[in-house]
């Protein structure tokens, strides 16, 4: 127990749905006095919400349910736009918020990722949130959600562009805090939902039409004397030429375009590199056993009919690519810094996202 408190007392006042408690205790002021307090806690347990997006549909899930609370406090109808939410029982936050997802919407998810916890009010109410956003497609919908009959749940569903639903924050559409959390979240980081996202000194992008349009700022952005850092995916030549074509996955995480502006590099003298990167935790670790995604067969097949398209005519060049996976048990500096002190480059650069280095 915190040393300024002490003496503490607690009685029940209620427990009809939730527990509310009174606590009686004295407590340590700044100047080193003890006096006697009274508060009182609503403790009705932990809760999880998570938001649900699609990052080829570039949408939302939403939930639509009656609130009492916000209904009395002046909310017209009290119907309130929020995520989908629920309260911890004795589970992991995680399998709640799985359970809850399936209940209230519908789609049994796969993948979730942690964002933050936090007290939502913690001036009278012990609940901790924790926060996570999961990918959403048609396949993983089981069934038309609307929330449990048992817990007299009445909730409807909004899918729509995350960009209208992060302008119903502005407009007051969406007042509920978890949610403005989790959207100013996916807007600000990588999640691939929104159109443009400004990086904390950037611009990333999935859409092929705003590869250009991001180019010439980050050229300007340089002759103002700045610096850009980045990278374009073979992906976004479709955004530079549409004449060019190019083949996708039905799903990619991986931007077409992402630079970030810095007012000045931080720049590392190629002889004292090799003394940095030897300090690196893992510096003498293997790399990681990487297994490609192809078979020597079809990538010899791939190279004979890109030679055969050359060789008539159809195209001048293809970039060919395939990918590399292996399980790193270290942080992709250290491993970046494996490979330069292997055979140090005369310009190297490291750049990190929300998600890829």
């Amino acid at each position: 127990m915190a040393d300024y408190i002490r003496n503490l007392k607690t009685e029940i006042l209620s427990d009809n749905w939730y527990t509310l408690k009174k606590a009686t205790y004295e407590y340590r002021r700044k100047d080193g006095t003890w006096e006697i307090q009274e508060r009182e806690a609503y403790d009705r347990g932990n809760g999880a919400t998570v938001l649900l997006y699609n990052r080829q549909t570039r949408t939302v899930i939403l939930t639509v349910q009656f609130r009492l609370p916000t209904y009395i406090n002046g909310n017209p109808d009290g119907m309130l736009t929020e995520t989908c939410a629920g309260i911890i029982d004795d589970e992991h936050p995680e399998e709640s918020i799985r359970r809850e997802s399936e209940g209230e919407t519908g789609y049994r998810i796969g993948k979730v990722q942690k964002i933050m916890e936090a007290y939502m009010s913690p001036g009278s109410v012990t609940e901790m949130m924790h926060f996570y956003t999961a990918e959403y497609d048609s396949s993983m919908k089981i069934s038309n959600g609307g929330g449990l009959e048992s817990e007299q749940e009445n909730i409807s569903l909004l899918e729509l562009p995350f960009e209208q639903a992060f302008s119903m924050i502005a407009s007051g559409e969406i007042k509920d805090g978890k949610t403005v959390i989790l959207l100013q979240y996916a807007k600000l980081n990588d999640t691939g939902i929104s159109a443009v996202q400004q990086t904390a000194c950037g611009y990333l992008s999935y859409n092929h039409e705003e590869v250009m349009p991001l180019l010439i700022q980050a050229e300007k952005s340089v002759r103002e004397g700045k610096w850009a850092a980045g990278f374009l995916s073979y992906e976004a030549v479709k955004g530079i030429d549409s004449n060019f074509c190019c083949k996708t996955a039905d799903k990619t995480d991986v931007p077409l375009i992402w630079f970030g502006i810095y007012n000045s590099p931080e720049v590392i003298p190629a002889d004292s590199f090799r003394d940095l990167s030897a300090s690196c935790p893992s510096a003498t670790h293997p790399p990681p056993d990487l297994q490609s995604d192809t078979t020597q067969e079809l990538y010899k097949q791939n190279i004979a009919r890109i030679k055969d398209c050359i060789r008539a005519g159809d195209t001048y060049q293809i970039n060919y690519t395939f990918r590399m996976r292996g399980v790193f048990l270290y942080p992709p500096f250290d491993f970046f810094c494996n490979i330069v002190r292997t055979d140090i480059p005369p310009y190297s650069a490291y750049i990190q996202t929300a998600q890829h280095a």
